[in-house]
């Protein structure tokens, strides 16, 4: 009862989300019929996410700012394709800058640089070989993160994440 008692009533509540931009710059080569090599790099103006607006229709005095100040990030990603007779098998690299300055790290959002890995095999089925059957894994390394005592809600801590993803894909071509 005490904790209900300090909570705002049922209310309407609204915010302003702002996503950045992204620019994308790709090149793709085939030093052979049976290779692809792919690079690209992605620009993100996650500097639009100065802040996060909590807006209370009916309580205003409850109203906050949650300031980010995010900054603009790189993304840079390397692959390659290689088809087989019965497969195709496919790895990647990619590095990935993260935007959140140290004041706005916290155990919601743990953000980090990231460098990912990926590894695929794909195998054509069928007599006509229009089905595809693709199996392929992702492993993210985030770099350690501190907040260095500088978290502006008190939420010092260091943080190191690490992401598996694994994944089958059935399709069928037209």
């Amino acid at each position: 009862a005490a904790v209900a008692a300090g909570l705002p009533p049922n209310q309407g509540v609204s915010t302003v989300l702002r996503f950045p931009a992204v620019w994308t710059g790709a090149a793709a080569y085939s030093p052979r019929t049976d290779w692809t090599l792919e690079a690209d790099a992605n620009f993100f103006e996650w500097s639009v996410f100065e802040d996060l607006p909590i807006r209370f229709d009916t309580t205003p005095s409850a109203n906050q700012t949650i300031v980010e100040n995010y900054k603009d990030s790189w993304q840079f990603r390397l692959g390659a394709e290689h088809r087989l007779t019965k497969y195709t098998y496919r790895f990647g690299y990619y590095y990935d800058q993260t935007a959140a300055p140290d004041e706005s790290l916290t155990p919601i959002l743990p953000d980090a640089n990231r460098h990912g890995a990926t590894l695929g095999l794909g195998f054509k089925l069928g007599a006509d070989k229009r089905w595809t059957l693709d199996l392929y894994d992702l492993a993210v390394f985030f770099e350690k993160r501190s907040t260095h005592g500088v978290e502006r809600n008190g939420y010092d801590g260091e943080y190191k994440s690490f992401v598996n993803a694994a994944g089958v894909g059935l399709g069928y071509r037209w």
